[in-house]
């Protein structure tokens, strides 16, 4: 199947009907299947996130540079404060969502399973959502800051133009953003009622 982006990767539709399974083969319970694919849930949409990080530095690097050289009307434009600004809005949405991907790292990394299943999964699900957003925002400025070597596949802006096509690579798999925002907000939700709970236990205890 050809897509737009991720074109490292193949793309295929698999149908399976009346497989059969061999007990030796089988990986954890029979038909808990879906159950064990949700637990790495996390740490898929954080990978996404860490891509995503990278693509949208690179571009805006390369943005940077190009707009550092590139002269009009005897200046580069750099000189011009709306491209000061344009890059000044990208970056500090990139550079928030880069210190929110450490963050989550971090606690990932020092959270065990259960626990960090329960209270990262709506942030991991958010970040996700939104780093789609930050790239599209970064490639976007990029490729407009390239002009019309933004649009070409070759030359100057080669990698930028590249980056601009892998949004939707980035806004859909792992849970497309409408999904995330949603499964945030219930996760969030589910974590409050159950700490509000326990306070109120502990309250009557005392």
């Amino acid at each position: 199947m050809k897509t737009s982006g991720g074109t490292a990767s193949g793309t295929t539709f698999i149908d399976l009907e009346d497989v059969k399974v061999p007990v030796e083969n089988l990986i954890g319970p029979e038909g808990q299947g879906m159950k064990m694919i949700t637990r790495n849930f996390n740490h898929e949409r954080l990978a996404i996130v860490i891509g995503i990080v990278s693509s949208a530095r690179a571009a805006l690097s390369a943005a940077f540079s190009y707009v550092s050289k590139r002269e009009a009307f005897g200046s580069p434009l750099m000189e011009q404060p709306v491209v000061r600004n344009r890059l000044a809005r990208a970056g500090a949405e990139l550079e928030s969502l880069s210190a929110w991907a450490d963050q989550l790292v971090y606690q990932m990394a020092n959270l065990e399973g259960q626990e960090a299943r329960q209270q990262l999964g709506g942030f991991v699900a958010l970040a996700k959502a939104k780093a789609g957003l930050v790239l599209d925002e970064c490639a976007r400025c990029a490729v407009l800051l390239f002009g019309g070597n933004g649009y070409t596949r070759t030359g100057q802006g080669e990698l930028v133009e590249k980056i601009y096509r892998e949004i939707p690579g980035a806004r859909i798999p792992g849970g497309s953003e409408d999904v995330m925002f949603d499964l945030a907000v219930r996760q969030l939700l589910k974590t409050y009622r159950a700490k509000s709970e326990a306070l109120k236990t502990d309250k009557a205890k005392i």
